[in-house]
């Protein structure tokens, strides 16, 4: 009796039904992602330091974390329990000392004129264009003389700019503390201010006063290219 041959299985449909598998997983698999860092970024700033700018010594901070984790702060090494209260020290200057940030003055005088003059335009003015920049110019010179108000009089903001760097070989975790320590010291230095002139913290002062003491205490971090040891 002669043999038969096995019938030929059709694999075609079997590639499809894989393929849609494929598909299925991709999309209702989620990533693992418990070895991340988890960091909440701030928001920007509305002023950044200029980089270009020439700026005096005594108006700068330098930080370096190096390839073995160290911080330098102008050249000397510190710990990083004690990062926060020098950066508080440099941004502050309370004994105007010659070693520390100079000030720029704001006066009281110049930023009430400037309001006056911007309400002015934006009442006269009919350009919906001009009239939203004009708009814009309006609140930050707002700020100015509200943070002239709470300060007392003519405004005398720190001229200091906190340089920070780090080399190719410095861990993620040190860096991200090292940013933490000093975003938390103008953190402290803004929530102290707005406790003793308002009575209240930081974090729940109006979006128009929280403007107004940032004003006052500018956050200026400037963050180098990370050097390349080559390694």
């Amino acid at each position: 009796m002669p043999k038969r041959e096995a019938p030929e299985i059709n694999a075609g449909s079997m590639a499809d039904i894989a393929f849609l598998l494929l598909i299925f997983f991709l999309v209702t698999t989620t990533m693992d992602s418990s070895y991340g860092v988890e960091r909440l970024l701030p928001p920007i700033e509305e002023e950044q330091p200029d980089d270009n700018q020439k700026v005096n010594e005594r108006n700068i901070l330098s930080v370096l974390v190096n390839g073995s984790d160290q911080i330098l702060a102008n050249g000397k090494l510190v710990e990083l329990a004690d990062l926060k209260e020098q950066t508080k020290e440099f941004i502050l200057n309370e004994d105007n000392r010659d070693d520390l940030p100079e000030f720029k003055t704001i006066s009281k005088k110049d930023s009430d004129d400037s309001v006056n003059s911007i309400r002015g335009l934006v009442k006269s003015e009919k350009d919906e264009d001009k009239l939203k920049s004009l708009k814009k110019r309006l609140r930050k010179a707002e700020a100015k003389q509200l943070a002239c108000e709470l300060f007392g009089g003519d405004l005398k903001v720190s001229k200091g700019i906190i340089s920070m760097q780090n080399v190719d070989q410095t861990s993620y975790g040190t860096y991200l503390a090292v940013q933490d320590e000093m975003a938390s010291a103008y953190y402290e230095i803004r929530n102290a201010f707005a406790m003793e002139k308002l009575g209240k913290p930081f974090l729940r002062c109006t979006p128009e006063e929280i403007k107004a003491i940032k004003k006052i205490y500018p956050k200026a971090i400037s963050e180098a290219e990370p050097i390349n040891t080559g390694n």
